[in-house]
């Protein structure tokens, strides 16, 4: 008996990954799939390929690729993905203080490493190459 590989969990989760309308997935996005275990087979074999990257705890995040340097890297930039990954756990949280005063002209200090005020109890780290997201 020959398997194809588009009955495998790994394509059909490569194929929810291409039709989802947001860069960041979360885990719970794909329970109906097959077992725990094979999921997580099949998000491992995606991470080792570099396709996809793992953020923390059960957030994951869709990779472009760079024609450029030949290398995969995060769409919108670490910030802006892990602002998105919040959002879609259901956490409420606020740009900072130094952000909105640099937005509102008050300002010309850009902050480089922004922070991010959270609204609601959130204790995961959110984590990409060495950076992590800061909480205010």
């Amino acid at each position: 008996m020959k398997v194809k590989y588009e009955e495998t969990t790994e394509y059909k989760l490569w194929q929810y990954i291409q039709n989802a309308s947001s860069d960041v997935i979360l885990r719970e996005d794909f329970i109906w799939l097959d077992s725990d275990r094979q999921v997580t087979r099949a998000l491992n074999a995606l991470i080792k390929k570099g396709t996809i990257a793992k953020l923390g705890y059960g957030i994951y995040v869709r990779l472009s690729y760079s024609e450029l340097t030949g290398k995969n890297y995060l769409p919108n930039g670490f910030v802006a993905v892990a602002r998105e990954a919040l959002t879609r756990l259901g956490i409420r949280w606020d740009i900072s203080e130094a952000e909105k005063s640099y937005n509102s002209g008050e300002s010309q200090q850009i902050p480089a490493n922004p922070a991010t005020k959270l609204l609601d109890r959130f204790r995961r780290t959110i984590s990409y190459r060495g950076m992590e997201l800061r909480f205010e």
